[in-house]
């Protein structure tokens, strides 16, 4: 199991700032959706500048055009892409398509969707992750990853991540279930010391893979 950190809502100094206290605790760095919308492309580029042995996620939610975004993503050096799983599977297929010719890796997001349906439906199209999702909008009024997550992973055999709400208390019930990504957003990147959270988890991460 891998833990990723989204960073979303933070200037690209303070990123850089964050990432020098925890990269040795996370395995993949996600320039979050918003921080793209905020930066363009740019941190995706300076991040793995940085750090060019880290895995990069550039979370760019691809609905539509995805032959473009990817490619720009993948050019600004991110190594997974998002695409979104209630876009037309084309677009799927079209972003998975660009991946392969970069040798990169596509995670398709199940946020807002049917995971069991969805999840068969999509799984011969030949994706690298899916990943159930609980929106941020919906945290404290829908239950959280969690049922989801094993609904997927009885559901098909494709590698698997989990976000939405992941925090200290909650990420040891999730990685029980052993998804291969865990990914944690403001639980590290707003904590008063997220060296020390990021630690945490990455010790609760690696006592259940024992």
């Amino acid at each position: 199991m891998k833990l990723q950190v989204a960073l979303d809502t933070l200037s690209l100094e303070a990123a850089l700032q964050l990432l020098e206290k925890i990269e040795p605790f996370v395995d993949i760095v996600e320039v979050g959706t918003p921080f793209i919308i905020e930066e363009g492309l740019k941190p995706v580029r300076e991040i793995k500048k940085r750090y060019p042995n880290m895995t990069v996620l550039a979370d760019v939610k691809i609905i539509d055009g995805a032959s473009i975004e990817a490619k720009s993503a993948f050019e600004a050096g991110a190594d997974i892409v998002t695409v979104v799983g209630l876009a037309n599977e084309q677009t799927i297929k079209d972003t998975i398509d660009c991946a392969r010719m970069y040798q990169k890796e596509v995670l398709v997001d199940f946020i807002a969707a049917n995971v069991s349906s969805l999840a068969k439906r999509l799984e011969p199209l030949g994706a690298d992750y899916f990943c159930v999702h609980t929106a941020v909008d919906v945290q404290g009024q829908e239950a959280g990853p969690l049922a989801e997550l094993i609904t997927l992973k009885k559901s098909v055999s494709i590698k698997t991540a989990v976000a939405g709400g992941v925090r200290l208390d909650s990420i040891e019930e999730i990685a029980k279930q052993h998804p291969d990504i865990l990914i944690v957003g403001s639980a590290i990147t707003n904590a008063d010391d997220p060296q020390m959270v990021a630690s945490r988890m990455k010790d609760i991460i690696s006592g259940c893979s024992s």
